[in-house]
């Protein structure tokens, strides 16, 4: 959809008085980019997270914006207000009131791909990747939103490299062959992690890193997480 018919589809949907539409702000657990891109050339970015829960959603807005230092995305859902059934909710604390986020045991996930604005540098640089995310283990939100987190860099230069960077909140397991795989907000079957920090079983971490093709395939995966960091 052209960025003028979503924006003239969202003014329809906001300006109806008979929908009691409200925003909820969503969480990005995963997000992939591309590890170089050329100056002033939009590029595409992959967002994977929870959905909204108890609501029923009639959108959901990217919201990337692009400052001198980063390039940072405060997502949200469009809700028209109908109940909707749920049972285990997981909430965020806006302005001291609790608002429902995402419904993890639920498992309904949104994964998206938004084109962003291209990033204006007349030399190599890097700017940060940055999204709301989980902070701690604790679920707080402001009157805007929720916390930003770092997820990665971005390069920008002359060209594109290929490569994309990947970040997030993950669980890790071994499997029976041996092979460790990261499942971010339920992907399935997930990425194979190609160099294990150590030989646990299970872990979950948010991670820093990119995603590429080795020489030769890994565990039988010609596409493999490199990891850089985990915390």
């Amino acid at each position: 959809m052209r960025p003028a018919v979503l924006a003239l589809v969202l003014l329809s949907i906001l300006g109806c008085h008979d929908s009691d539409v409200r925003v909820i702000p969503a969480m990005v657990n995963w997000m992939e980019w591309p590890a170089q891109v050329p100056a002033k050339t939009a590029f595409p970015v992959r967002l994977r997270g929870y959905n909204a829960s108890c609501a029923y959603t009639v959108g959901f807005v990217p919201s990337p914006k692009v400052d001198q230092s980063a390039v940072t995305f405060e997502p949200y859902f469009l809700s028209n207000g109908r109940p909707a059934v749920c049972d285990a909710i997981v909430f965020v604390v806006v302005d001291g009131k609790r608002t429902p986020v995402a419904n993890q045991f639920a498992a309904s996930y949104f994964d998206t791909t938004t084109m962003t604005p291209g990033l204006a540098s007349d030399f190599p640089r890097t700017y940060e990747m940055r999204a709301s995310a989980y902070v701690y283990n604790v679920y707080t939100a402001t009157a805007t939103g929720l916390p930003v987190r770092t997820f990665g860099e971005i390069t920008v230069g002359s060209s594109a490299n290929g490569r994309l960077n990947a970040g997030g909140f993950t669980g890790a397991t071994r499997g029976t062959d041996g092979c460790m795989r990261l499942t971010p907000a339920g992907l399935f079957p997930g990425y194979v992690l190609e160099n294990p920090p150590d030989t646990t079983s299970y872990w979950s971490a948010f991670v820093k890193g990119y995603l590429y093709a080795p020489a030769a395939p890994v565990c039988g995966e010609s596409t493999v997480f490199h990891l850089l960091s985990r915390n």
